[in-house]
């Protein structure tokens, strides 16, 4: 009886483990494969976006950003494409920071947060509509980026 369980056991644990091993592969390939995946959407859209500096480059011009308020947005076109572009913007870097769960440092790699935070910081502490970004993105979110605000003003 005993050898007969030996047995088993001799062909079931390498089985068991090849096929653990296996889906830990898998898992870790998929995985991969899905982090590139996004990293190239993001691409394209941070692509899309530079064409929109190029386009306009007044919106990256801190002379222009610094002047930002609602009342100039509700009148002139040229703050309402910045109020836009700026939705755009944070919605772009709000997706990379969930792509690496608020990683910092793989945040950084891919894209420079905290320079266009600070260059856009008073449209983000003032949005033309008040509640956007407190109902527009999530908690960490909000506290990452108001974290860069901070660090900056002091």
């Amino acid at each position: 009886m005993f050898t007969n369980v030996a047995s088993i056991l001799n062909v079931l644990v390498p089985t068991l483990l090849s096929g653990i091993i296996a889906f830990i592969t898998c898992k870790w390939q998929l995985s991969k494969e899905k982090l590139s995946s996004e990293e190239a959407r993001l691409n394209e859209q941070l692509f899309n976006i530079l064409r929109i500096q190029i386009e306009y480059p007044y919106l990256e011009n801190v002379h222009f950003t610094n002047n930002w308020n609602r009342k100039k947005a509700k009148k002139e076109l040229d703050y309402q494409r910045y109020d836009s572009y700026c939705c755009i913007l944070f919605n772009f870097m709000e997706q990379i920071y969930k792509l690496y769960n608020g990683n910092k440092d793989k945040i950084d790699n891919f894209f420079t947060v905290s320079e266009e935070v600070r260059i856009h910081k008073i449209w983000w502490r003032e949005p033309l509509n008040p509640r956007d970004n407190i109902e527009g993105y999530d908690q960490q979110y909000r506290c990452y980026i108001n974290s860069i605000i901070e660090k900056e003003t002091k």
